[in-house]
């Protein structure tokens, strides 16, 4: 993946050949494909400005990835909290994308997943997982936030304490919003 001058992804011609020399339509030919085996076609970015391998993230570029992804076909959008710069709260960037999706007109499922400053284990030990942060939504839910305002599914709460030990009697649990959003998949 790259960019063009304009920020508009660019799906790698090698990997996902496009149909004309010069369109940007191989991975949308991938999502017909998938569609027409009557699956759904996901797709992955993170909110900062690269992913977790280094390629391009959408900040600053969420209302133009959503309409690319839009085009393309996609269904379900993973969006993990990893890599390069970032403008705003966590909870300000994820937002910003739902309500790019949102404007596209498209259902697409809306997962997150984020890294926060967080720590509630016995005695306050670091998490082993990753150091003094975990993967949860606590805090949000402490500041009176509702969750399920915000994306279709999240990480409640992942960290895989080496001891065992968790802060709550489950160390994974992933939850799906019972009130789903308008760009959900129906």
């Amino acid at each position: 993946m790259n960019r063009t001058a304009a920020g508009v992804l660019i799906a790698d011609p090698k990997l996902f050949p496009p149909s004309a020399p010069g369109a940007n339509d191989g991975l949308k030919l991938v999502a017909d494909y998938i569609h027409s085996k009557k699956m759904k076609f996901g797709i992955y970015t993170a909110r900062g400005s690269r992913t977790c391998l280094g390629r391009p993230g959408s900040d600053s570029h969420e209302e133009v990835d959503a309409r690319t992804w839009a085009e393309w076909g996609v269904d379900y959008l993973k969006e993990d909290s990893c890599g390069g710069v970032t403008h705003g709260s966590v909870w300000q960037q994820y937002a910003k994308m739902r309500d790019a999706l949102n404007a596209t007109g498209r259902p697409i499922y809306y997962s997150i997943t984020q890294g926060v400053i967080y720590n509630d284990g016995p005695k306050r030990l670091k998490m082993h997982c990753y150091g003094e942060s975990a993967f949860t939504t606590k805090p949000w839910v402490a500041e009176g936030k509702d969750v399920t305002s915000l994306a279709n599914s999240y990480l409640v709460e992942y960290c895989n304490n080496k001891d065992g030990t968790c802060s709550s009697s489950l160390c994974v649990f992933f939850r799906s919003s019972q009130k789903l959003l308008p760009h959900s998949v129906r």
